[in-house]
């Protein structure tokens, strides 16, 4: 087991939304996508690397569900992850049609079922609008993640990027 910083058991909770996922059609039922619009200058390579930090801080935004051929279905916690992240360039694309191109895109990442077995549970897009706007697509499994847990996230990953754009060390304990 390399790789792996703890495991613990689900919660109940978390037991009924793995119940659901692995009978129900629609696996992508479980998974909460939040949108942020961004206006101003942005720097994709710092706003990662806020994000590394974070998900360095919090185990939620490290892990997996393991539950074929065990006893009990386990969260595991990994060291380290690969955030699935890209960027897409909608600047080019007729500003008319901008945004429905992004609604289209976001619709397109909703329905793609985040796969539990492979750590995160989670997926980021960053869309460049214009010069001056851009958009950030989260898309991250319930299992782990609630509606509450956004703003901590949202927060922390702010903060870190307006530390790391000033040349300075974010303060974050893991």
């Amino acid at each position: 087991m390399e790789n792996v910083e703890s495991v613990y058991p689900l919660t109940p909770t978390q037991k009924g939304i793995l119940h659901h996922v692995l009978y129900a059609e629609n696996t992508a039922a479980y998974q909460l996508q939040f949108g942020l619009d961004i206006e101003g200058e942005l720097d994709p390579t710092i706003l990662l690397h806020a994000l590394e930090h974070v998900v360095a801080r919090h185990g939620a935004l490290r892990c997996m569900v393991l539950h074929e051929g065990l006893d009990e279905p386990a969260i595991v916690v990994r060291n380290d992850v690969e955030i699935p992240w890209r960027e897409i360039d909608l600047t080019a694309v007729d500003k008319a049609i901008r945004r429905s191109s992004l609604d289209e895109l976001a619709r397109d990442c909703r329905c793609k079922p985040i796969e539990l077995n492979t750590a995160p549970l989670y997926r980021v897009t960053l869309v460049k609008l214009d010069d001056r706007k851009s958009h950030i697509l989260l898309d991250i499994h319930h299992i782990v993640f609630d509606g509450w847990s956004y703003q901590i996230l949202l927060t922390e990953w702010v903060n870190t990027y307006l530390t790391l754009g000033k040349g300075a060390k974010p303060q974050l304990s893991k």
